[in-house]
């Protein structure tokens, strides 16, 4: 099953569920994309290019389960370049290479193309989840209480 995640990481919800993730992926293959909603606020905008750089090579999960322990539990302003940089640190990856590519502006447009893509899909909500069937690929919207009990 493939999992599209949709989340505001200024939610609590996206925190709990995150962290959900990220300990259920310890045993558990997940085929899983995250991707930002922006939702309240654009001065975060910066964690979420992070996260399309983080998605590039394949550390989406892991990057989000630290962008969102430093705004929920460690109270950092993740709209800092700098904190962006130290969380792709912390999971075992150069920080620079996450200044040089936000400092490059490669992830502006792509946030502002799955921002649009999200309000024509009426995602409104601070977290959503799509499911894909591995037979027929349909989508179907959940949210994210709904998701645990699909995955265990």
């Amino acid at each position: 099953m493939k999992i599209k995640l949709v989340i505001d990481f200024l939610s609590k919800e996206a925190e709990e569920i995150i962290n959900y993730l990220y300990e259920y992926q310890k045993n558990q293959v997940i085929d899983l994309e995250i991707y930002g909603r922006s939702i309240n606020n654009d001065e975060i905008n910066q964690a979420y290019y992070g996260l399309y750089y983080a998605n590039k090579y394949g550390v989406g999960l892991a990057y989000t389960h630290e962008i969102v322990k430093a705004y929920h539990r460690d109270h950092q302003d993740i709209g800092d370049l700098k904190v962006v940089a130290q969380t792709y640190e912390l999971i075992g990856y150069d920080k620079n290479d996450m200044i040089d590519a936000l400092m490059e502006g490669d992830y502006v447009e792509m946030h502002e193309y799955f921002q649009h893509l999200f309000e024509e899909d009426n995602i409104t909500k601070d977290c959503f989840a799509y499911l894909y069937s591995d037979q027929n690929d349909k989508k179907i919207v959940i949210g994210f209480e709904e998701i645990k009990a699909v995955l265990q």
